[in-house]
């Protein structure tokens, strides 16, 4: 119950479905996606395990909701990059703004995104 209204309140202002044009300040932006990047943890947790991820495919309007984690280094602690999985598809972000969508192992989308101003 918790999660849904945590979604619901994230979600509603986010996107105005008519346009497909987020009204809120996007994390990451290509031609083609708009990603908003949630984190839920304290300031400072660069382990946080409360990442939302939302993303939109501009062109079409189709959005997802993902809860996943950044992951860090285990030698020196240092951020490496955000982990999303939704059943056989995993959504990566990494330190240097780059977005691998991965299904069934092979790479569907690999692009550079650009932070929005």
């Amino acid at each position: 119950m918790k999660k849904t209204i945590i979604y619901i309140f994230l979600m509603f202002p986010l996107i105005t479905f008519a346009q497909n044009v987020p009204i809120e300040p996007c994390s990451f932006e290509s031609n083609d996606l708009w990603i908003k990047l949630v984190t839920l943890c304290p300031e400072g947790d660069i382990a946080c395990d409360k990442v939302i991820y939302i993303g939109l495919n501009k062109k079409t309007g189709d959005f997802i909701t993902l809860q996943g984690k950044a992951v860090i280094s285990k030698r020196n602690s240092n951020f490496l990059y955000y982990e999303f999985i939704n059943d056989d598809t995993k959504y990566i972000i990494d330190r240097d703004n780059f977005i691998e969508i991965i299904k069934d192992n092979k790479t569907i989308l690999s692009q550079k995104m650009q932070l929005c101003q």
